[in-house]
């Protein structure tokens, strides 16, 4: 089962941002939480985007691009939007336990194993992908990015080698550096002796 809904409203600005005031009736209809991951549908466009927090309000951001592709600016009037969610645990549903804890040959994760890592992906990292987002000009949040990772990876440095560092594969099996590295010289062997 998908969860939408539909709305009249009209396009609103706050700042340098644009967006769309989804009402708190609505959010709680979708049934995902404050920040649900929706595909919208704007008098007819449509695009994926995710449900923000901004002032106290809900709103779905429109994009410099949106904007650009429908002409939408503050003030205009939507005559439907449409915002529908889809999770991922209601598309498995179906699944019998067999199907849920099948364990891939590989050793990888098994499906019901994937479904609870990203459901507690999205309540981890929705507010910060939501927060990176804001300003929409691209090379302004490329470089806030690099400051960022550049600031990281200086405080990762100074803490010296992590043993608990692990890496994860295709199906989520979990490598450490040395392995990965190792793997990666094996692959890139094989490649130059024309063996894959």
């Amino acid at each position: 089962m998908t969860a939408s809904v539909a709305f009249d409203t009209t396009v609103t600005a706050t700042g340098n941002n644009t967006g769309i005031v989804v009402p708190d009736e609505f959010i709680e209809r979708l049934g995902a939480g404050r920040r649900p991951a929706v595909v919208v549908n704007v008098n007819g466009y449509e695009y994926r985007n995710t449900v923000g927090v901004m002032g106290g309000r809900h709103m779905i951001s429109i994009s410099a691009a949106v904007r650009k592709d429908t002409g939408l600016k503050a003030g205009d009037p939507i005559r439907e939007l449409v915002a529908e969610m889809t999770r991922a645990g209601e598309r498995a549903a179906g699944l019998t336990r067999a199907e849920l804890d099948w364990l891939p040959p590989d050793g990888g994760w098994p499906l019901r194993r994937v479904l609870h890592h990203l459901a507690r992906s999205e309540r981890l990292y929705a507010a910060a992908l939501d927060e990176a987002l804001l300003d929409e000009d691209p090379a302004r949040r490329y470089a806030e990015a690099c400051r960022r990772l550049d600031t990281e990876i200086g405080a990762t440095a100074a803490r010296g080698p992590d043993p608990s560092v692990v890496y994860a594969g295709l199906y989520g099996v979990l490598q450490s550096p040395e392995e990965v590295l190792e793997q990666a010289l094996t692959i890139e062997g094989e490649l130059l002796a024309g063996v894959r």
